[in-house]
């Protein structure tokens, strides 16, 4: 686990960039977002695009729903520059299939009523550079990423969100993964959240057809619903526990963090500890009645974080800043 934490953490810190040109400027120009959300299928949702850099979500810039399966399109027009997030929210109808077992009241594979995904907010970031299509999936690990992201470059100041380009914006996350990787007890160095596939985890057809990270990161997706009791909120608990794995990821980026790391970390490690227990229930789930060979295995659990490890790892880093320490990178203030 030590090693896994200094190989992650190590990418995390490690960005290494060939300049790029000067920041494209197409004018007018569509662009259209789409692809789905999925903490379950997130039905009939709220959408809406932002720049990056509006982080109180003021001035939407296009809106739509998510369909029946979670699915979106959301063409915007005007002059696409910089970074974009892509919100989904929970709307007066929507819905969301239970990855757990169970979801708070809702059985695994059901639909979980509206008033119990109030807050619920699922986010995803990307910068189009010059593609006309993004595909812009969601759910619960992209968006502790995208606050990752958006938290270490405004904790740094290293670059503007609105002039950034695609690929100073892909190491980033690159570097975000890494992190919240070893934060969560996964593997993964050199692998991009947001370019991986993360499936429902309530549907085993597509499940048994997943491999590698995509595998653990659909079952620990699911499996945060799972973190909310009996009549409790999903929504407000898995804000919260977003909100703490972002905390502890972005220090990789910002070095003058007064982060307590022991107590934070620690609470994290007890978190993921039940994480764990919901990953196994999924698994039974998928792998009941379906023959040896083609059940997903173990491997795809998180190992539990150590906490010593990570704060070991954290102090060796701390006085690094791997943002504004880029230089001939275009896009860096």
């Amino acid at each position: 686990m030590k090693n896994l934490l200094r190989s992650t953490l190590a990418i995390a810190i490690g960005l290494s960039l060939a300049a790029c040109g000067s920041s494209s400027n197409k004018g007018n120009s569509t662009v259209e977002f789409g692809g789905e959300f999925v903490k379950g299928k997130y039905l009939f949702a709220d959408v809406e695009l932002f720049h990056a850099s509006d982080t109180g979500f003021t001035n939407a810039l296009a809106a739509t729903m998510t369909d029946n399966q979670g699915a979106y399109v959301l063409p915007y027009t005007g002059v696409i520059e910089g970074a974009y997030v892509v919100r989904a929210t929970t709307g007066e109808n929507t819905t969301m299939i239970c990855d757990a077992h169970p979801c708070g009241d809702t059985a695994y594979g059901s639909p979980i009523p509206t008033d119990q995904l109030t807050g619920l907010e699922l986010t995803t970031i990307n910068v189009p550079g010059d593609n006309l299509t993004v595909t812009a999936n969601g759910n619960a690990v992209t968006t502790i990423a995208t606050q990752t992201v958006i938290a270490g470059i405004e904790g740094t100041g290293g670059f503007n969100l609105d002039t950034i380009e695609l690929a100073v914006m892909t190491q980033l996350q690159i570097n975000a993964s890494a992190a919240i990787g070893a934060l969560a007890g996964i593997d993964l160095t050199g692998v991009n959240i947001f370019s991986t596939a993360i499936v429902d985890a309530s549907d085993s057809t597509a499940m048994l057809a997943t491999s590698g990270a995509s595998s653990s990161l659909s079952l620990f997706n699911g499996s945060l619903a799972g973190l909310a009791g009996t009549g409790e909120n999903i929504g407000t608990k898995l804000k919260t526990y977003v909100g703490k794995v972002k905390t502890a990821a972005v220090t990789v980026f910002v070095s003058n963090s007064n982060l307590d790391y022991p107590t934070l970390i620690a609470e994290i490690r007890d978190i993921n500890a039940d994480i764990i227990i919901e990953i196994n229930k999924i698994l039974l789930a998928i792998n009941t009645g379906v023959s040896v060979e083609d059940q997903l295995d173990n491997s795809t659990v998180p190992d539990p974080i150590v906490v010593t490890d990570v704060i070991d790892q954290i102090k060796e880093t701390k006085k690094l800043n791997p943002i504004t320490g880029i230089t001939g990178v275009t896009g860096a203030t």
